[in-house]
C-alpha cells in the first residue's frame, strides 16, 4: 500500500508497505526494523511476537519514548505479558497491532511530533492459512493468495 505523505522536516515516515516490505521515505526495507522519527534501526532480530523480550528493545532505552507501536505481522499477536510490564516500567506505552495498522498509526503520531517508535515485524505467508495480506485493503483475504508486487494507492 502506498501512502502519500509530505516530509519537509527530515522525519522518517513510512511511505509504503506490503506483505514482505516497508518503505521509509521511499527506501524499501525487507527485514524487521524499528522506525523512529529521527532514525531507523535496521535488521531488527525479531521474528515472532511471543518470543520478544525487553532485550529486543534495548536500543530504545533512554530515548524518552512515549509510545512503542509493535506491528506483529499480518495478524495481531500479543507478546508475553513480561514484555508489556518491562515497557511500562520504563514509562513506555506499548500498543500492539498488526504491522499495517502500526505503519499508519506511526505516521500520524510522528507527524504530530510525538516521541514514538514503530517496531515492525515483517512477515509474508501466514503459516496457519497460507494467505498473504490483501495489499489493496491491508487485510487477510482468501482471494489474495498471491499478492501483487506493485503497491496500491491509499487515496481513492
Amino acid at each position: 500500500m502506498k501512502l502519500h505523505l509530505q516530509n519537509a522536516d527530515g522525519t522518517q515516515l513510512i511511505t509504503a508497505y506490503g506483505a514482505d516490505y516497508v518503505s521509509v521515505n521511499g527506501v524499501r526495507h525487507e527485514h524487521s526494523l524499528i522506525v523512529l522519527p529521527e532514525r531507523i534501526i535496521q535488521h531488527w532480530r525479531a521474528i515472532e511476537p511471543k518470543l520478544l523480550t525487553a532485550e529486543h528493545f534495548s536500543e530504545l532505552a533512554g530515548m524518552g519514548l512515549e509510545i512503542l507501536l509493535l506491528g506483529t505481522g499480518a495478524k495481531l499477536c500479543f507478546p508475553h505479558p513480561r514484555l508489556i510490564h518491562a515497557m511500562a516500567q520504563q514509562g513506555i506505552g506499548l500498543e500492539v497491532m498488526d504491522t499495517y495498522a502500526a505503519c499508519r498509526t506511526y505516521n500520524i503520531l510522528a507527524a504530530e511530533g510525538r516521541k514514538v517508535a514503530a517496531a515492525l515485524i515483517l512477515s509474508g505467508f501466514s503459516p496457519k492459512f497460507g494467505l498473504k495480506p490483501d495489499l489493496h485493503y491491508g487485510r487477510i483475504s482468501r482471494k489474495s493468495r498471491i499478492a501483487t508486487k506493485s503497491p496500491t494507492s491509499l487515496s481513492g
